[in-house]
């Protein structure tokens, strides 16, 4: 875990005004002339820029005062299109200010810009920092370099709604790598304490990936909600924090008994419609609050009502046949607000090029291998024929199917575990080999993130460590589940080869 130490208030952003549309305008310099300096007033006019967004800025608060009298300062809000104007000015020099919400949630501060007044008419440009600029004067050239990203956070109380200072972010994913042959998911995180203001910037973060990001403060916690830092390099996301409750929450579970999990609650609400990309509602599809008790099923309208949520920023994820499962960042309150609108991305199969080949030629090694173990009776198999037939949304739709294999609702999704491990004792994360790779499995990681349920094409489940084939063993006595991918085609009745007894 790399931390570091950032602390907001002492990082104030320093820049100054932003692109003109003007060549003779000089950053934070001014300064366009007029013609001869014969007129005793004049004007001085321009437009308020979003820099970061790419947009122009309305509603900002322009502040101009004498350079020699800043006392005397004249206050304005630019207009929809981001103008301002101040004019009947004395000739001489002014400085120009910035205000507006946007900089204070990035907890930046502009400075002053000074500007001359010789002539009839002088135009100046202000506006937020882009974020090539944010990303190097706050985590330094090398960030732009690495192309990694900025997160500006500030923790705030999910009641009140004010910010929580002697709190702490925290910002997860994970890394793909080769290790010893083995393809293993490496945990990275970055944290970092609030300011006074309850302000925390993250450094380091990659571009594009999906991550989870956590505040607290004391007992006072929230969720671990999806965050992307997109391509420019810089998201900002407040994260909101309340008192934790949790509920043991005990479900129907296989031979190994009902499954127990401790689940948050709270007084929480959510209202959400799904629908199609053509505006046609979602039926039947599963709604939940990652790690809480929180869960519906949209009905023929597509509304669904989440209840006894724990309050704060959390994960809201949801699955639907036909459509991709998706994760998105939300805030709870205990009031009753209106239903958010979802609209669900459907799910398009790819189709392999046409080939003419023979088909039992065109499979892989492993496939071939896949249909010989099948045929011995130890284990569970899942074949191109069932998987298609079935169309689960995520992985762990298959493996319910399995006897033996417990699912588990966990904070950051759904834990798949099996009764073993050495002295078959407890229950146990079982190994997972993806292309006969092997993939470290645990509580923070959920099988649903390691590969898209639709790229299964093939899929064998060993329960107990006795029938696992040699090549496929775990290290602490648990099961295997062993997965191979590829664009499913449809291929001759098949389905599942369940194990001897089942």
């Amino acid at each position: 875990m790399r931390i570091r130490s950032l602390r907001a208030s002492a990082v104030r952003l320093l820049v100054t005004a932003g692109c003109s549309l003007l060549p003779t305008v000089v950053y934070g310099q001014l300064i366009r002339r007029g013609p001869a300096a014969s007129a005793t007033s004049g004007e001085i006019s321009g437009t308020t820029y979003d820099s970061l967004g790419g947009r122009i800025l309305p509603a900002a608060t322009v502040q101009l005062a004498p350079a020699q009298a800043p006392q005397r300062a004249r206050t304005l809000v630019s207009d929809a299109d981001g103008r301002f104007l101040f004019d009947s000015l004395p000739q001489g020099t002014y400085l120009l200010g910035l205000q507006h919400p946007l900089l204070d949630s990035l907890g930046v501060q502009l400075p002053l810009t000074a500007v001359t007044l010789l002539g009839a008419h002088v135009r100046v440009s202000l506006g937020v920092p882009s974020a090539t600029t944010l990303r190097n004067r706050l985590c330094g050239p090398q960030s732009l370099r690495d192309s990694t990203g900025l997160l500006i956070a500030r923790l705030r109380d999910a009641v009140s709604d004010l910010p929580r200072t002697e709190g702490q972010i925290r910002a997860t994913w994970v890394e793909s790598a080769i290790v010893d042959g083995r393809l293993q998911r490496l945990p990275r995180s970055v944290i970092d304490s609030t300011s006074d203001e309850g302000l925390v910037l993250l450094c380091d973060l990659p571009l594009g990936v999906n991550a989870l990001v956590r505040g607290w403060s004391g007992t006072d916690s929230s969720g671990a909600a999806p965050i992307v830092i997109p391509p420019d390099g810089v998201l900002r996301r407040d994260v909101r924090i309340a008192p934790v409750q949790v509920t043991v929450v005990r479900e129907a579970g296989d031979g190994a008994g009902p499954a127990a999990s401790a689940l948050l609650s709270g007084p929480g609400i959510l209202r959400g419609i799904l629908r199609r990309p053509d505006g046609r509602s979602v039926a039947g599809a599963r709604v939940q609050v990652t790690g809480s008790v929180g869960r519906d099923t949209s009905d023929a309208e597509g509304r669904f009502v989440l209840r006894n949520l724990p309050l704060g920023s959390h994960m809201l994820e949801v699955r639907a046949v036909g459509f991709i499962p998706f994760r998105l960042a939300v805030d709870v309150s205990g009031k009753d607000k209106p239903p958010i609108d979802l609209t669900l991305e459907a799910f398009l199969p790819r189709l392999d090029a046409v080939r003419v080949v023979g088909e039992r030629a065109a499979k892989s090694q492993g496939l071939r291998e896949f249909a010989v173990r099948s045929k011995g009776g130890f284990g569970t198999f899942f074949d191109e024929g069932f998987l298609t037939d079935f169309n689960p949304t995520v992985m762990t739709d298959i493996l319910r199917q399995v006897a033996g294999v417990r699912i588990i609702r966990g904070r950051v999704g759904e834990n798949v575990q099996m009764q073993g491990g050495l002295g078959w004792s407890s229950m146990c994360f079982p190994t997972v080999f993806i292309e006969g790779v092997r993939v470290l499995l645990d509580e923070q990681t959920s099988i649903n993130d390691l590969v898209p349920a639709q790229d299964v094409v093939a899929l064998e489940v060993y329960v107990r460590s006795a029938s696992v084939p040699a090549q496929f063993m775990s290290q602490d006595g648990c099961g295997s589940i062993v997965i191979w991918t590829g664009s499913r085609k449809r291929a001759a009745p098949g389905g599942v080869v369940p194990p001897p007894g089942a």
